[in-house]
């Protein structure tokens, strides 16, 4: 069974179904940079059974979810693993890890639930271009990342669509709901509704979403933000 390492931010509940799916398949041990959040409840946390090793880094945090430790770097070292899953690249934890393995010619991968197009300095160009280029193969979300990706020097045929998603085949509704009732239910009288779920929190754009709610001036349509800090 081969040996896996993925080197991720936060134990994100969404997340730890996945985990317990793939270490069903490979020997899985999965680095987190820090325990919590700034920005998120404690009670954010899933108390699902894990199936691998978790190890959680210990370092100095920075902003609301990154990291600096340089922890993980004994973890490469003590250890010999068949594949290195980098979910992210952005926090200095990961930087100095992604560039450690470079120095030392370990191969690593990315994998990017999502990278938006942006203005960047050069500096900040030439730096992502070097950890995105030095990668074995990238996992992408979208057809946005693929893009940010190739423009980083990620080469076209290395990079393998990853379709993650947190909805089991349990969630889906596969039935008909009659949509009039429920929408009296919740007391919307409106003909269409505009849903937002996440939390309230600027990173997440809602003032973004309220402010092209209001331009967009739509007849007979109600937005309804559900969420928590």
């Amino acid at each position: 069974m081969k040996k896996i390492l993925y080197v991720t931010n936060l134990p994100a509940p969404y997340k730890i179904t996945f985990f317990n799916l793939l270490s069903m398949e490979v020997e899985l041990t999965v680095v987190y940079e820090r325990e919590t959040a700034s920005d998120r409840d404690a009670k954010w946390k899933s108390e699902s059974k894990r199936n691998y090793e978790e190890i959680f880094l210990h370092g100095k945090n920075i902003g609301m979810e990154a990291s600096a430790s340089l922890e993980i770097l004994k973890i490469i070292k003590k250890n010999q693993y068949d594949a290195i899953l980098m979910n992210g690249y952005s926090s200095p934890t990961a930087v100095l890890t992604i560039i450690y393995m470079r120095m030392h010619r370990i191969k690593y991968a990315l994998v990017c639930d999502g990278i938006l197009p942006g203005k960047e300095s050069a500096t900040k160009y030439l730096l992502k271009k070097f950890i995105i280029s030095g990668a074995d193969f990238g996992l992408s979300s979208g057809e946005l990342t693929n893009q940010q990706l190739i423009k980083h020097g990620a080469k076209k045929e290395k990079i393998y669509w990853y379709p993650f998603t947190s909805v089991s085949e349990a969630d889906v509704i596969t039935e008909l709901y009659n949509k009039e009732k429920f929408k009296k239910k919740i007391g919307c009288r409106a003909g269409k509704m505009i849903l937002y779920v996440g939390q309230l929190i600027e990173r997440k754009g809602i003032d973004i979403l309220m402010e092209a709610y209001t331009k967009c001036n739509i007849p007979d349509t109600q937005l309804y933000i559900v969420g928590g800090v």
